[in-house]
């Protein structure tokens, strides 16, 4: 779990090459992941899409994180 400075409660994060993302959506259908993380993408947003049992999730890139201990 991370905190951001906008955000009060904590949020579900992974962490990739020393960055950290915080989850966005879960979606069941890939091309809609993949639309969702390009149009981030365009916006200048930075996202990982990972697959689990509950379908494709969404991160995007934090900043400015701290850990939540």
């Amino acid at each position: 779990m991370i905190l951001v400075p906008d955000i009060a409660q904590p949020l579900e994060a992974i962490s990739t090459s020393g960055k950290y993302y915080s989850l966005l959506r879960v979606v069941k259908d890939r091309e809609a992941a993949i639309e969702l993380a390009d149009r981030l993408t365009q916006k200048g947003g930075e996202t990982v899409i990972t697959l689990s049992d509950r379908g494709f999730s969404v991160w995007v890139l934090e900043p400015d994180v701290h850990l939540k201990h």
